[in-house]
């Protein structure tokens, strides 16, 4: 791996930060409550992919895109789990 910037990790750090911040402005009502109530498991791994993504992809040049190699259906299946919590998000943000 080279060091470096990614403009593919600055992308996914956008569409992984985004959603929180409008989260930020717009809790619901009774948040607290149900806080308490949330999944343990699913708030780790959100935890840890946040650390992921928010370290990792923007150390290494190497996950912009190149050349098709074997990889880019990693990146390919890796933007397609990103659009998917995007699009959860979104319909969080729309359910009462």
């Amino acid at each position: 791996m080279q060091f470096g910037f990614s403009y593919v990790g600055l992308i996914y750090l956008i569409m992984l930060a985004l959603p929180n911040i409008i989260w930020t402005k717009h809790q619901p009502k009774g948040y607290q409550e149900y806080e308490s109530k949330e999944n343990k498991a699913l708030q780790l791994l959100e935890r840890v992919g946040q650390f992921a993504v928010s370290g990792l992809v923007l150390m290494f040049k190497d996950f912009n895109v190149k050349t098709w190699s074997g990889w880019s259906w990693w990146l390919i299946l890796s933007f397609s789990l990103m659009l998917i919590y995007e699009v959860y998000w979104i319909r969080y943000f729309r359910s009462a």
